[in-house]
């Protein structure tokens, strides 16, 4: 669970995702997932919009409302990720659609600065996340390799915020997905749509 919302009382807690660690004999054996859900309520919107600058656990600046929710989790995210690097567990993948996408941003840069373990991560639809300082930092911590940032071209979240926050990665390849129609909109932004751009990819 984790806590949205603007500032002063106007909070909202809910669930935010899943934390799984594959069986033992699987093929995801030794590998944890952590998925972010996007952006459902009202108090979801409001942290969308709180953008404020903070720092994010390595000091570098980023988008307050998402840096803000994204700590109310980071009590249970580090009992979790503890406990499964404790039980061998040394690959992560951090994945999230629209809001999700950036706090799953944040959870990989935190992991990475917090346990030296280079993370996964897949956004889909995300908004951008911190300024260039963040960007640059997560890009080169996690390496271009690690990150999966997926987009529809009509899609207008990954428009948003304005300059100067921008995208991770700061600079190498991202996944451009196609979408019919000149203009941006909220249409392509549907998490249902992604699912259905990527499945054979």
């Amino acid at each position: 669970k984790g806590k949205s919302g603007g500032p002063g009382f106007l909070k909202y807690r809910t669930g935010f995702g899943f934390a799984l660690v594959g069986k033992k004999g699987t093929k995801y054996a030794g590998q944890a997932f952590i998925m972010f859900r996007g952006t459902q309520y009202l108090a979801d919107w409001l942290t969308n919009l709180n953008i404020g600058v903070t720092r994010s656990k390595s000091g570098h600046p980023l988008h307050d409302g998402f840096n803000t929710t994204f700590k109310t989790m980071l009590p249970h995210l580090k009992t979790f990720v503890s406990a499964a690097v404790k039980n061998g567990v040394r690959t992560f993948h951090c994945i999230g659609h629209s809001l999700g996408g950036a706090l799953a941003t944040i959870c990989a840069e935190w992991i990475k600065s917090s346990q030296g373990i280079k993370p996964y991560l897949y956004t889909f639809g995300s908004p951008r996340v911190g300024l260039n300082g963040f960007a640059e930092r997560c890009t080169n911590a996690l390496t271009g390799s690690h990150i999966f940032r997926a987009y529809h071209r009509t899609d207008v979240v990954p428009m948003i915020p304005p300059w100067p926050f921008v995208h991770t990665p700061f600079r190498g390849q991202d996944y451009y997905i196609p979408s019919p129609g000149l203009h941006p909109g909220a249409k392509w932004h549907d998490m249902g749509l992604y699912y259905d751009s990527v499945e054979e990819l």
